[in-house]
């Protein structure tokens, strides 16, 4: 870290990455990004990433296409994959005023060169034939919604910047700012002080205490968002290709593959704030207890416009928190955990006993278990390929030592980084896998040191 940047980007998440790539792009190389933990160690660690070019606002909009085209021009510059997938999405009418305003912004959107296009209930069933037509009128097809792995997005971003110039600083927390009489700012950080002209604040769920380091009290506060993963549906399974997304605002629900299953996420009537002073600073992946009863009424909805839903085992009930401004739009999405499992089938009793045990909030980011899954995973990799293949090359080492059966301390000394970063990794092996992956692999693992015992 030099002692001083024309510009310091706070926060190694989407947005600062993001925010530092775009300055390289206009000739600032003497910048820096610092974060306090490590890349995507926030907000972004497990977000969505979901993505569309459709908004109620011309201009929001064509900043999302822009950012459509981008991801694959950063992955081309960076050569790190940003796992991108584009199935298309719909954005459903079941109100005459919800059609009319689709129809409008359909024109919009072609005006922006934005190939949107108003569709029949009969497209719409004949695309994502789980969706039961009743009351619906229409809807806008969005073919350039999806999603990416944020992990690889941020990385690409950090990657490609660094190419053109810039630096990017991890495991180094700013903790203060103060600005000298020149109008220049000074941080001090875990690792020393450093001298910008510029500070950008990208915070995210931090960004609340960021902003009153430097004597602003921003009206920022993180919200918490539910939302399920299913079984298998015969319906996907049948399919060769991905279906396309669902959002229906008047059902207060959205909907997307997941695998073979489907994320069924809710807008909550009755939302619910979290940490609205901003998150404590090592804060990491800890579980949000759910609040089902809280959200029936919009899954009571969505099961009625996804009826095969009633039928199906869900996986995973997930709380994930989105950082939100104070008008409750541009969120960032974290994942944070699964619980509230559902099984259906004839497992044993031992099974279920062993699942619900992983399942618990209190186990199921432990190290140990963590510890013992990524040894699973390594030991037997045609347990979950699809796992292993979204894990970091940093990732895919320490697993790799777990394995031969070195220790977090141990691990540390042959990597040279810190305990607290080889739990990190473990804790983004244990939630990049699947729900289903992660289920066997930690029932195997028990069941083996249940052996050892």
């Amino acid at each position: 870290m030099k002692s001083h940047y024309r510009a310091v980007v706070i926060g190694g998440g989407i947005v600062g990455a993001s925010v530092l790539y775009h300055l390289t792009k206009k000739g600032w190389t003497d910048i820096a990004l610092i974060e306090r933990a490590e890349l995507t160690a926030g907000s972004t660690w497990h977000a969505a990433a979901g993505f569309h070019s459709i908004n109620d606002d011309p201009n929001i909009a064509a900043l999302q296409a822009y950012t459509i085209k981008l991801y694959k021009e950063i992955e081309a510059e960076s050569g790190q994959s940003v796992g991108m997938h584009m199935p298309g999405g719909y954005m459903i009418a079941t109100t005459p005023a919800r059609w009319e305003w689709l129809r409008a912004e359909c024109s919009v959107y072609q005006t922006l060169g934005i190939d949107a296009r108003v569709v029949t209930p009969e497209e719409i069933v004949a695309d994502c034939p789980i969706v039961d037509p009743t009351g619906l009128l229409g809807g806008l097809f969005d073919p350039h919604e999806g999603a990416v792995d944020p992990h690889g997005t941020t990385h690409a971003f950090a990657i490609a910047a660094r190419k053109r110039g810039a630096d990017v600083i991890l495991r180094n927390r700013v903790v203060s700012m103060a600005q000298l009489p020149n109008g220049h700012w000074q941080l001090e950080t875990e690792h020393g002080p450093v001298v910008a002209e510029h500070v950008v604040n990208a915070g995210g769920l931090w960004a609340r205490k960021v902003g009153r380091m430097a004597g602003l009290d921003l009206p920022l506060t993180p919200m918490q968002h539910h939302y399920l993963i299913t079984e298998d549906l015969p319906e996907l399974l049948a399919r060769p290709d991905e279906m396309p997304c669902v959002t229906d605002l008047e059902g207060f629900t959205y909907l997307q593959q997941e695998r073979k299953g489907v994320l069924l996420g809710v807008y909550e009537r009755d939302p619910r704030h979290w940490k609205t002073e901003g998150a404590d600073w090592d804060y990491g992946m800890d579980l949000i207890p759910e609040e089902i009863d809280r959200i029936s009424p919009e899954l009571s909805i969505g099961f009625r416009r996804f009826p095969t839903l009633e039928r199906a085992g869900i996986k995973v009930a997930s709380v994930v928190l989105t950082g939100s401004d104070s008008r409750l739009d541009y969120v960032q999405v974290v994942k944070l955990g699964a619980r509230g499992l559902v099984l259906k089938g004839d497992s044993t009793e031992k099974l279920f006993a062993a699942i619900r045990t992983v399942a618990s909030g209190e186990l199921a980011f432990s190290s140990d278990i963590a510890n013992q899954v990524v040894s699973a995973m390594a030991a037997e990799p045609r347990q979950a390929p699809a796992s292993l293949a979204r894990l970091s090359e940093r990732e895919r080492q320490i697993a790799g030592l777990v394995s031969q059966g070195m220790k977090n301390r141990d691990i540390s000394h042959e990597l040279h980084i810190s305990e607290n970063t080889v739990k990190r990794h473990l804790q983004s092996i244990f939630n990049k896998t699947g729900a289903r992956d992660r289920l066997e692999l930690a029932v195997l693992a028990l069941t083996e040191s249940n052996k050892a015992a």
